[in-house]
């Protein structure tokens, strides 16, 4: 993953996955674990924060040759 990150321009994180990440990756970098450098790459990468206005289901994933990841969501419920 150290290695996507490191080729990434920006980051696209839903809010509660940027909250937790938030929280943890100055830490993990700090402290020069196995992780640093994974927590470096979070750490300095431009980054995308979204939330949706109503809960959604995810629908399918691909991961596309080129890295690129396509969600496609809808609306729960």
């Amino acid at each position: 993953m150290t290695e996507q990150l490191a080729t990434a321009d920006t980051l696209i994180l839903g809010r509660v996955t940027y909250d937790s990440f938030a929280g943890a990756w100055p830490e993990r970098e700090a402290a020069g674990g196995e992780d640093a450098p994974m927590g470096k790459a979070l750490g300095d990468a431009r980054k995308i924060v979204v939330s949706p206005p109503v809960p959604l289901e995810l629908v399918s994933a691909e991961t596309f040759e080129t890295g690129v990841l396509h969600l496609i969501y809808k609306p729960a419920g």
